[in-house]
């Protein structure tokens, strides 16, 4: 019986073709901006869910005198003690990035590389970055130790074997060796930490020295706890006040609040700041969300609109069926065939198209986006349960509509349609078009927006305008390099500045005659 219906839904959509790819064009567009929109908000909903140990990981933060939100940054004094002194902590991991950048340099090749990190060796148990190449328990044990992407490993270093080559690292003046000991699979897109190098902690003590690990006011590392299993959350927060007056600061007057921040928490959380990496916004979620359920709304409504409109050039063909048996369950049966079949055909161009349209998306929102129906097995099963539903929901009103009429009076051509039937549609009709004016309107603001931000004025031609890092040592002969720049006739002026718009923040400051003993004032820059 269901091949039946199948092959009568095929014949009418043979047979009414452009009426056929109206409707399948209708819904898949429909579906694909649905799922588009449907994807980036579960991608957003599912950071750092891949690691097994999500549960019991947390970030530490502090709430630092004189501020009024917590910060992510910390001291790197904090991960070692808090590790010895409570025995709730399995383990403990600090990360440190300069600008999320750093010059690398491999035999005659060099380049400025982003997503370098320095972070303790734990931080590969920790956190479920699967080493491709190498030990996770000594790749990071020691100074001068690296482990790199397996995107950057290709970059570098081809079809050989990366571990054992020596990279060459530069930091204004500071020039260091160091090995790679690993390579590790790309982070996934839905990691708040993103970084292609990591290096092992201990390097940036050689290079900044004990005091910059061991200073209370030196508030510039990520410090993240890795609790016991059936450990509670709340009684380590319970003791860190006495901790960090005891422990910590004992002698200073640096009455820092501390609190562990769970790391699902840490992404669709704005209220935090010095975050490693750009949080996403919980609202925007609401909206797009919303966005996607009218879109797919304003989707299954025209195919009740357009299956209601040819109700009477169908009326005769279910008079027909009914004069010569056909129960009316039957004849819902064989209408909601040809909305799944609808559905599915729909279904099926709006996943195929979706794995290039995510590419756009995540070049506009600049994340490492990408689908796979093999991959993503389980965004795919949802896409086509939900699929396969709005099919069934639109189907539903076409086919009580069609199965409604009376053969005698459909043959003697009077259709007659109820009242309630014909506010209905004109109520869908209504509703459709209300939401695509809403829609249509938004984007077009938005689009101004955007278009706003794009050309506004910046008080410069931004085209006419180099920028370029310099070392420590021509920041100190500044004037020399600037007055052999200045010397060439197609440049116009030099100027020496830090990043535009970025805030910069230094603690502990000690000077001549203060027999070292250091303050703790702080200094912002913006």
């Amino acid at each position: 019986m269901l091949k039946n219906y199948i092959k009568i839904a095929a014949r009418n959509f043979l047979k009414y073709k452009s009426y056929s790819f109206i409707n399948i064009t209708g819904l898949a567009i429909g579906f694909t901006c649905s799922f588009l929109i449907s994807f980036y908000v579960i991608h957003e909903l599912s950071f750092d869910s891949f690691n097994t140990k999500s549960d019991r990981i947390y970030r530490l933060l502090l709430l630092r005198d004189n501020e009024e939100q917590f910060s992510a940054l910390t001291s790197a004094k904090y991960a070692p003690f808090m590790e010895n002194e409570f025995p709730e902590i399995e383990k403990t991991a600090r990360f440190f990035t300069n600008s999320n950048s750093a010059n690398i340099r491999y035999e005659n090749t060099s380049r400025k590389v982003t997503g370098f990190y320095f972070a303790d060796s734990t931080a590969l148990q920790i956190f479920d970055y699967k080493l491709i190449a190498g030990n996770p328990l000594s790749a990071l044990n020691a100074p001068n130790k690296i482990v790199l992407s397996k995107r950057e490993a290709d970059a570098w270093f081809g079809n050989e074997n990366p571990v054992g080559k020596k990279l060459v690292y530069f930091a204004g003046d500071i020039k260091i060796d160091i090995e790679v000991t690993g390579v590790f699979e790309n982070v996934p897109s839905n990691s708040h930490l993103q970084f292609d190098y990591l290096v092992s902690f201990t390097t940036f003590k050689t290079m900044r020295g004990e005091e910059a690990l061991t200073d209370n006011t030196n508030y510039n590392h990520y410090t993240y706890l890795l609790l016991r299993e059936n450990a509670k959350p709340g009684q380590v927060e319970n003791r860190f006040p006495y901790f960090f007056q005891k422990t910590i600061s004992p002698d200073t007057d640096n009455k820092a609040i501390a609190k562990m921040q769970p790391l699902s928490d840490i992404h669709l959380n704005n209220d935090i700041t010095w975050n490693i990496n750009t949080t996403g916004n919980p609202q925007f979620l609401y909206i797009f969300s919303a966005v996607a359920v009218l879109v797919l709304f304003i989707a299954i409504v025209n195919f009740v609109n357009l299956s209601t409109a040819r109700a009477t050039l169908r009326a005769k063909e279910v008079g027909v069926r009914k004069t010569i048996g056909a129960e009316r369950k039957q004849i819902i049966y064989q209408l909601f065939s040809e909305s799944l079949l609808t559905s599915i055909i729909a279904l099926a161009v709006s996943i195929l198209v979706q794995e290039y349209l995510i590419q756009i998306l995540a070049y506009l929102t600049e994340q490492n986006l990408s689908f796979n129906i093999f991959e993503n097995v389980s965004i795919t099963i949802l896409f086509v349960a939900i699929g396969l539903f709005g099919g069934l929901l639109a189907g539903i009103y076409p086919a009580i509509v069609l199965s409604s009429f009376q053969p005698t009076k459909v043959l003697k051509g009077e259709i007659t349609r109820g009242t309630k039937g014909v506010l209905l549609r004109k109520g869908l009709i209504i509703s459709q078009f209300a939401i695509s004016i809403w829609l249509i309107i938004s984007v077009l603001i938005v689009s101004d927006q955007l278009d706003y931000m794009k050309n506004k004025k910046l008080g410069f031609n931004k085209s006419q305008v180099i920028l370029f890092d310099v070392s420590a040592n021509i920041k100190t002969h500044f004037d020399a390099f600037r007055n052999r720049l200045i010397s060439n006739t197609q440049i116009k002026d030099v100027s020496l500045a830090g990043i535009p718009g970025r805030v910069g923040t230094s603690r502990g400051y000690n000077w001549p005659g203060s027999n070292g003993e250091e303050t703790g004032m702080g200094i912002y820059t913006k």
